[in-house]
């Protein structure tokens, strides 16, 4: 499995909890891009920065092997801007890179 990295004062293993509670929000990102390609697959990472109030800033979706749209992506972006994360501890910020994995019908965080 593609590791979380994460640059900053945080634990990945609660970072991926909190992603995971949001995967049906991804998971419709996904389904909307499938109803223009139904082959449509592969991994992309969720590049952000976790800012000192527990935001989602400097939001990039790198898409590595899969065909998805601006408009996928920024569904996913949007997503992101919806959690609420922990505060970095120290008041720091935190620069996570984590991979989602869309396979037609699982995806992995």
């Amino acid at each position: 499995t593609p590791k979380t990295m994460i640059l900053g004062s945080m634990d990945p293993e609660l970072l991926r909890k909190i992603l995971r509670e949001y995967l049906p929000q991804f998971r419709h990102c996904y389904q909307r891009e499938l109803q223009k390609n139904d082959k449509l697959k592969g991994i992309i990472d969720l590049d952000f920065r976790i800012g000192s109030l527990g935001v989602a800033s400097k939001i990039n979706i790198i898409v590595k092997n899969a065909d998805f749209s601006k408009k996928g992506t920024s569904c996913m972006a949007g997503v992101l801007k919806m959690i609420i994360f922990p505060k970095p501890k120290g008041g720091g910020v935190v620069d996570v890179r984590q991979p989602l994995s869309f396979f037609s019908e699982t995806e992995k965080i």
